[in-house]
């Protein structure tokens, strides 16, 4: 394997070349020799036909082709796909440097890019968007189609209210997206994305980084009322959220938008933490989602698992909402001040009935616990027989993404929709304590979208 690994990078131009070492010191050389043997012009859907127009997916899977034979060493495959790459899309900047690199090394000349140390800043930000795009099939090759009960470990349950989750790999600058109509999440889009210039896990201000969470799209912003630079439109993020503000996060703006019309793509990490992606891309998304209807996952790397693996879990976290559902519903005080954390009771709840919380309270039988008011409670915002009748199996449960930073915590997102006089939609964020309890850090409830 060694062997072979030192002929192909003798064979390969530089920047090609350190592509490829990148990707054996990040432990992807059994993806690289198995996609190797794998038709390259396979997508997620099954679908081997290229769309009569020209469109961005038509573009991402000839880049793939380009760039895959490239590193094969296959240079005249390489060549036959960046000429239809160029003469279908003549305005793509990364179509063109590949054609040029194709033709030089095909031709037997020195490699364009071999002798040039002093690379330019939109030349090395070419280079990483075809590292980037090299990369993709990697994580996409994690869940194929053989393997359909395969997840994002952040999804545990998808609640009755969402028809679609939408997954941004910020790492792998790849978004996926669900459909959730059904009871088994389905895959049906997956494609090439750009992100923050400084990265993930915004906490400030001007930070250039995207942030990453679970959040909701509150609006849709058409290409005529924005700057050339956010294409064809902006769908918004609910950043910061109201577990962002807990935490003290800061900044606005965070949308997925377009790019502008002169940018047929972008390098992976160019945005002020905005998602980009491609004009068409972006407004099939926009008429395919219902903006109410849609969860939004900001990931630094999606970590595939079988199902059955997350069953733990949402069990788990079904035993939670149903000890928050029963605490409201039977009024108990001591109960609501054990699953809240101290700084997010609701006010109405009495001072005098706050309890210091027992690492026991939350395993013991509700009915078991003693009552310490006669006071009747309710939540603001929200019915309480709607709230009694909801079953846990129709919420959503998924895991905030922290970036596997310990400073930030573990928590977990709960959501749900409750239909009656006064429609809801109702957002919990639970976090892990240190001592091992989960409790609510914060909620929001938002009235009129059920």
């Amino acid at each position: 394997m060694i062997v072979t690994i030192t002929k192909v990078l003798r064979l390969l131009p530089s920047y090609v070349a350190a592509i490829v070492a990148a990707l054996f010191l990040m432990q992807f050389s059994p993806w690289l020799s198995a996609n190797n043997a794998t038709s390259t012009d396979e997508t997620i859907t099954g679908e081997t036909q290229l769309p009569n127009t020209p469109n961005s997916l038509h573009l991402d899977t000839l880049t793939q082709q380009t760039l895959q034979a490239m590193v094969s060493g296959d240079w005249h495959s390489a060549t036959q796909f960046a000429e239809q790459l160029v003469d279908h899309f003549p305005d793509y900047a990364l179509g063109q440097l590949l054609l040029a690199e194709a033709h030089s090394v095909s031709g037997m000349s020195t490699s364009l890019l071999q002798s040039d140390v002093n690379f330019s800043h939109e030349l090395v930000e070419l280079l990483q968007e075809a590292r980037s795009r090299l990369l993709q099939p990697a994580f996409s090759a994690a869940q194929s189609s053989s393997s359909p009960q395969r997840l994002p470990a952040e999804l545990i349950q998808v609640g009755k209210h969402i028809d679609h989750v939408v997954m941004v790999d910020l790492r792998a600058s790849t978004l996926f997206l669900f459909e959730t109509k059904t009871s088994q999440p389905k895959l049906i889009k997956q494609h090439y994305i750009s992100s923050g210039e400084g990265g993930y896990g915004k906490t400030a201000e001007g930070d250039l980084k995207s942030p990453l969470g679970v959040y909701r799209i509150h609006g849709f912003r058409s290409d005529e009322s924005l700057p050339p630079l956010y294409g064809s439109g902006a769908l918004m993020l609910n950043y910061p959220n109201a577990l962002d503000r807990a935490l003290g996060r800061t900044g606005s703006g965070i949308w997925l938008h377009g790019n502008p019309r002169n940018n047929r793509s972008r390098s992976p990490h160019s945005s002020e933490g905005c998602v980009t992606m491609a004009n068409d891309y972006l407004e099939a998304l926009h008429q395919r989602l219902d903006l109410n209807r849609t969860h939004v996952i900001l990931s630094q790397s999606v970590v595939w698992k079988e199902t059955a693996d997350l069953h733990v879990q949402r069990e788990r976290f079904q035993e939670l909402f149903d000890q928050y559902k029963q605490a409201w519903v039977n009024s108990r005080a001591s109960d609501l001040a054990a699953i809240y954390a101290p700084d997010a009771l609701p006010a109405h709840v009495p001072l005098n009935n706050k309890v210091r919380f027992d690492k026991q309270a939350l395993t013991e039988p509700l009915d078991s616990r003693s009552i310490n008011s006669n006071t009747k409670l309710a939540p603001v915002g929200i019915e309480l027989n709607a709230l009694a009748t909801l079953d846990s199996k129709d919420i959503s449960l998924v895991m905030n993404p922290n970036g596997g930073q310990a400073s930030a915590g573990r928590h977990m997102v709960m959501s749900f929709e409750l239909s009656g006089e006064h429609n809801a939609t109702v957002t919990l964020y639970w976090e892990l304590s240190d001592e091992g309890y989960w409790q609510i850090k914060r909620e929001a409830i938002e009235s009129g979208r059920a």
